[in-house]
């Protein structure tokens, strides 16, 4: 029998029922991702090369022409001759760009830009302390520790990672704030806009980092973020790539991770700056990533490994749980963009929120009493934000009501979740104070010490009054 949470909630993602012990309402939700490959047509046509990568839909010219193998033939043979002048510096000068995206002049060569690298034992150092960086943590699954590190090696010692792209340096220097600019370099040396390998990677690991520099979410973080899920777009991240048979196992199950980040950091930037969102629903079918830990696969792989029991918590588990909430998230933030307020809607979303939430592994939930002392400060923050991003939700869903005139509506129930939920991200606010101060296991973090926990202190002022 479909719940009434998915009856009524048209806008909740059509992924959230791929794992076992996601709760029935979102079972029920119509999930294309389960009826196995599609004809190539519908699926689009998806082009990687070492340093491009293009995704469009299956009604666009391309993936048609894709389809008719005799043109596609003579078609490619003229782009392969046009792509050569294109290729031309004249061409494509950056006075022919958007000085908006690529203002940004790089007159560093390749060469120069390893050579602004700090000796080979500082760089593994620092590597090192990236894929372990608490505020990082998020974006991590985004890189395989195994191959990172095997392409980190080879770097070192060719200085020329030619199948990796320019951008590889870029997520190398990443792991300090001090090569901020030359991530840039990296970037506008690569031509990021193409696409290709750790493109995407290289712009969400930059975005972290100034979005950590700034005390809270602003304009100018957000609007590269657009960037970023744009060109994810043009990459085809938004469609599961178990449709494209040009890609190994072990790309496949990345672009996912992938595509799990981009969500997330869509619908949590959306709801922090107070605008829509970027992607919708019913227009990209990507898988959830599996419960893999990284050496279950690698790029070496014929093919992927069952995924591990739900149960069982790996480094990936906090990223496929979040991403999650955020599919649900996504259509709270839906139903408070929309002109008019729809209260059915939305006390079926709230109820999806609650049932996903309870279906997370124990070890990822927020229990009340429970000493953190004997907790890895990766679990305590893994808890804290999950259960923070589940009240804040509650709160945003109903804080229509607080300047609602009754008109009719049962005002009582939302009232009391809001007020509720308030009261919760206070209780975890002090928990977070706790755990901020210096020689605390969660000192170093900033993620947690923005203003996002505020929206317990408004609410319950505004409930007052």
């Amino acid at each position: 029998m479909e719940s009434g949470a998915a009856q009524e909630c048209s806008s909740l993602p059509n992924g959230a029922g791929h794992e076992a012990n996601v709760p029935e309402s979102a079972k029920s939700i119509p999930n294309q991702t389960q009826q196995g490959p599609r004809p190539s047509l519908e699926a689009g046509s998806l082009n990687t090369s070492a340093s491009a990568s293009s995704y469009v839909s299956g009604a666009h010219w391309v993936a048609i022409l894709d389809s008719i193998s005799e043109l596609k033939e003579q078609v490619q043979s003229e782009d392969e001759d046009i792509s050569k002048d294109h290729e031309d510096p004249l061409i494509r000068a950056e006075d022919h760009k958007p000085s908006l995206l690529f203002g940004y002049r790089c007159n560093l060569s390749k060469e120069d830009l390893i050579a602004t690298l700090p000796a080979r034992p500082m760089v593994d150092r620092w590597v090192s302390e990236y894929f372990n960086d608490l505020d990082m943590m998020p974006h991590v699954s985004c890189l395989h520790t195994g191959t990172f590190s095997r392409e980190a090696s080879r770097f070192g010692s060719t200085s020329s990672p030619t199948e990796s792209g320019d951008s590889w340096g870029g997520a190398t220097s990443s792991s300090g704030p001090l090569y901020l600019e030359q991530i840039v370099q990296c970037l506008v040396l690569g031509d990021y806009s193409q696409g290709g390998p750790y493109v995407i990677e290289t712009l969400l690991h930059y975005f972290m980092i100034e979005h950590l520099r700034r005390p809270d979410t602003e304009v100018n973080t957000w609007l590269l973020l657009g960037v970023i899920l744009r060109l994810g777009l043009r990459m085809g991240y938004h469609r599961d790539p178990s449709q494209f048979p040009n890609l190994a196992p072990f790309q496949r199950e990345m672009r996912r991770r992938v595509w799990a980040t981009l969500y997330v950091a869509d619908v949590w930037q959306s709801i922090q700056i107070g605008a829509p969102r970027m992607f919708q629903d019913g227009q990209w079918d990507t898988r959830d990533p599996l419960n893999l830990v990284d050496t279950d696969f690698d790029e070496t792989s014929s093919e992927l490994p069952p995924s591990r029991d739900n149960g069982e918590v790996t480094h990936i588990s906090f990223a496929i749980a979040r991403f999650k909430l955020a599919k649900v998230m996504g259509a709270i933030s839906d139903i408070i963009n929309a002109i008019e307020p729809d209260p059915f809607k939305a006390a079926k979303a709230e109820k999806m929120l609650q049932e996903t939430y309870d279906s997370l592994h124990p070890i990822l939930k927020f229990t009340p009493g429970r000493s953190t002392l004997n907790e890895h400060p990766r679990t305590v923050l893994h808890q804290f934000l999950l259960a923070v991003s589940l009240h804040q939700a509650q709160v945003l869903l109903y804080q229509r009501y607080l300047t609602m005139p009754p008109d009719g509506i049962d005002s009582n129930g939302p009232l009391n979740v809001l007020i509720n939920a308030a009261l919760k991200i206070l209780e975890y606010q002090n928990l977070m104070d706790l755990e901020i101060q210096p020689g605390e296991s969660l000192w170093t973090v900033s993620s947690v010490k923005g203003p996002i926990l505020y929206i317990g202190t408004s609410s319950i002022d505004s409930a007052r009054d």
